[in-house]
């Protein structure tokens, strides 16, 4: 594979990643909470704070991330919005790189 093209790649992948996190954060930073309690797997809870330690993150929010993305899986009728946002960024960013790698 050409160097160029996967150093285009890896450009996509982070700008794709980032832009995610940051559209979810700012979700989450303006929505509402209610409390509720469950119960969860000791394991998957200490995987989750974990997660959010790492990142620096609030464990709500790592929670309530990892909701939303189990609800945009269930949801297969329409595309996750997180995924329609970097999209439509991505193409206003790189649509001449795009178009330079269809060719």
């Amino acid at each position: 594979m050409n160097a160029n093209l996967m150093m285009a790649q890896g450009r996509i992948l982070l700008y794709h990643e980032t832009s995610r996190l940051i559209m979810m954060e700012m979700a989450m930073t303006t929505a509402v909470r209610e409390k509720f309690s469950s119960q969860a797997a000791p394991e998957v809870l200490a995987a989750l704070r974990q997660i959010a330690e790492s990142q620096g993150r609030q464990f709500q929010t790592v929670l309530d991330e990892a909701l939303r993305d189990y609800i945009d899986r269930q949801q297969k009728e329409r595309p996750r919005r997180h995924v329609m946002t970097s999209f439509a960024s991505s193409l206003d960013e790189f649509d001449s790189l795009y178009r330079e790698l269809a060719k």
